[in-house]
């Protein structure tokens, strides 16, 4: 089980919660979008609410928000605390919330239970990928993709961002042993683990882990991303996020040697 603070520091941090909404028409649990019907239904709700211009942005603003919210504790516990926990998708709900007039829904985990390290770690580290990816993430990115057409690849990218902001920011202030061992678990999880641990043909992961520029206008070193998440269609300015590749031209961006 999760230690009382740690389930804290995953609430703080990562949009977990324990509390239920008072708007149950808002809840919606993480099965249901492995249903293409009722997945719609969902992407329609979101639309009409968050004045989305299409079902393809409210599915790649959706899988963001989960990606967020699902795969990032997982790895976190699984690197930092070596804690399995356990994100079973019949235990997952996505709950309204609001910060300001930002879209931010938070997951209700219906169970806090964790598995421990029995035998070697990496038999151990294959089990929580599989869970995570092949028996929640890939299924859930599958029916959107099903349902709005939007592209598998945006959605991959969507988690992709979340896992290296996840390795190279959020853990970097650890300790050393600590940080080893999470670069091994994000070196092996984008480069060597089987494809069969997503439900894919191959690892989904592997192709965004490109090289940083420095761009100018943002005065730092970015990952551009490959694909558009289409956030700009969510902003009556058509605001892009600072690693779109509609914003960043070839001009602005120095490789990093």
């Amino acid at each position: 089980m999760l230690q009382t603070e740690e389930m804290h520091y995953l609430q703080q941090h990562f949009r977990l919660t324990q509390k239920s909404s008072m708007d149950h028409l808002e809840t919606v649990k993480a099965l249901d979008l492995f249903e293409p019907k009722k997945c719609e239904s969902y992407l329609n709700h979101l639309t009409k609410v968050l004045d989305f211009p299409s079902l393809q942005v409210a599915a790649s603003q959706l899988s963001k928000r989960y990606a967020y919210m699902v795969v990032l504790p997982v790895l976190f516990s699984m690197s930092v605390w070596n804690k399995g926990l356990m994100m079973k998708a019949d235990h997952c709900f996505i709950e309204p919330d609001w910060k300001a007039d930002r879209w931010m829904p938070r997951l209700r985990l219906e169970s806090g239970l964790t598995s421990n390290i029995e035998g070697e770690r990496e038999v151990w580290r294959d089990r929580l990928i599989q869970e995570l990816f092949a028996e929640n993430i890939t299924r859930v990115w599958h029916t959107l993709t099903l349902v709005t057409r939007v592209p598998l690849s945006t959605l991959w990218e969507n988690t992709a961002i979340y896992i290296f902001w996840l390795y190279e920011e959020k853990i970097k202030d650890f300790d050393n042993h600590t940080r080893q061992r999470a670069n091994a678990d994000l070196q092996y999880l984008i480069h060597a683990a089987s494809p069969r641990l997503f439900g894919e043909a191959q690892n989904p992961l592997k192709k965004f882990d490109s090289p940083k520029t420095y761009v100018i206008d943002e005065d730092s070193y970015i990952r551009i991303r490959q694909t558009c998440c289409l956030y700009y269609q969510t902003h009556i300015l058509g605001t892009c996020c600072k690693s779109c590749p509609r914003k960043v031209k070839k001009n602005k961006a120095i490789p990093q040697i």
